[in-house]
């Protein structure tokens, strides 16, 4: 039992500091720096905050036998679209950023060719599709991962 809460508590650290980093980027360093290609790190911290958030409440959900986990990460991401959101304090409007977050990171990461300029990154995909992302968008982002954060952090406090 000592081992899952060390398990959880450290997810937990690891989750707020990618947050931090992100929003540390966008609202501190991205001002004074002015490179564009700053928004693919804050990006990339982002995903892979939200990813992690998700797992650590999946499985903290899943602890206490709240959901039921898959082999597959996308049957988990729709569990816990369906079983968690909800409980954890996010909307419909939240949900589709959260889908967004995780869609931007894997086309970043799969990308062969990003523009930076004009205070705006685009990323293209494969097939030649673009996505483009802003400061505001990911301050947008980093609205949710702060949501996703505090309640993550109160529903585990019952745990601890």
């Amino acid at each position: 039992m000592e081992n899952i809460h060390k398990e959880f508590l450290e997810s937990l650290i690891e989750i707020e500091k990618l947050w931090k980093s992100a929003d540390h980027i966008v609202y501190v360093t991205l001002p004074v720096v002015k490179d564009p290609k700053l928004l693919l790190t804050a990006l990339n911290d982002l995903h892979i905050f939200m990813i992690k958030s998700i797992s650590l409440i999946l499985k903290f959900e899943y602890f206490y036998k709240r959901v039921i986990l898959h082999e597959d990460s996308k049957k988990n991401l729709e569990e816990f679209f369906r079983k968690c959101a909800g409980k954890y304090g996010l909307n419909g409007e939240d949900i589709e950023s959260i889908r967004e977050i995780i869609m931007l990171g894997k086309k970043h990461k799969e990308s062969g060719f990003e523009i930076a300029k004009d205070n705006r990154v685009l990323i293209f995909d494969d097939e030649y599709g673009k996505s483009e992302l802003n400061k505001e968008k990911l301050k947008n982002f980093i609205a949710v991962g702060r949501k996703i954060l505090e309640n993550t952090n109160k529903n585990l406090k019952s745990f601890f």
